[in-house]
């Protein structure tokens, strides 16, 4: 939270350690960080109360999968998933495009380890212990594969294409299929 003193983000942050322990709603949240921040204005309060929810969301499921990956010893696997509309940022398509990557490095086009990405983001990360396979890569890059008469090998390196032009123009949506491209 910007423009807030130490004082308010500590009492904020109190109300969202009694709203997790007594299991409350956003809205409930929302409600009671009016309540005490009669300054606060309800769109406020909410856009708070959503902001700090889903970064608490994502950062507990970081939290949960590096426990996993530490007690397989393992790097896993995460990707960024958008809501593949027209209010997607650029820099937020990058993170979709990039696919799976390796649990340890940052998304590159917002830099970031996880969702949220920013300011009222909508994307969500997704993690997985085992190394993507070939359905799993094609499918970042498009909604169907009828690519059955393409090998392995081929269709790696026409995802890689895909990806490669798909960062340089992040507001490409994803292609239908293969034979768009």
């Amino acid at each position: 939270m910007r423009a807030v003193n130490d004082t308010t983000k500590a009492e904020v942050r109190e109300l969202f350690d009694k709203g997790f322990k007594e299991n409350w709603s956003t809205k409930e949240i929302s409600q009671a960080i009016q309540e005490q921040f009669t300054q606060f204005s309800k769109y406020r309060a909410n856009l708070i109360a959503t902001m700090e929810v889903g970064n608490a969301y994502e950062v507990g499921k970081k939290d949960q999968f590096s426990s996993y990956q530490a007690y397989f010893h393992i790097t896993g696997f995460k990707r960024s998933q958008t809501q593949q509309d027209s209010a997607v940022r650029p820099s937020h398509n990058r993170n979709e495009i990039d696919g799976w990557i390796p649990e340890d490095k940052q998304f590159t086009g917002t830099g970031t380890d996880h969702a949220p990405h920013g300011f009222n983001c909508r994307c969500i990360t997704l993690r997985r212990m085992s190394e993507p396979d070939i359905s799993d890569v094609m499918a970042v890059q498009f909604e169907k594969d009828g690519s059955s008469y393409l090998t392995d090998k081929q269709k790696l390196e026409i995802a890689g294409m895909v990806q490669s032009f798909r960062q340089k123009a992040p507001i490409m949506p994803k292609l239908k299929n293969l034979t768009d491209f």
